[in-house]
């Protein structure tokens, strides 16, 4: 059970390191991106 709870919050660290590393990105370059919304 407590394998299960650590691989569900390591998905969501993963998940969330990717997000924020898109919004960094995209922060970074400026409005470069705008046309994919």
């Amino acid at each position: 059970m407590l394998a299960m709870v650590a691989k569900d919050n390591a998905c969501l660290l993963a998940e969330r390191g990717v997000l924020e590393s898109i919004a960094s990105i995209r922060a970074s370059t400026g409005c470069s991106y705008s046309g994919f919304r």
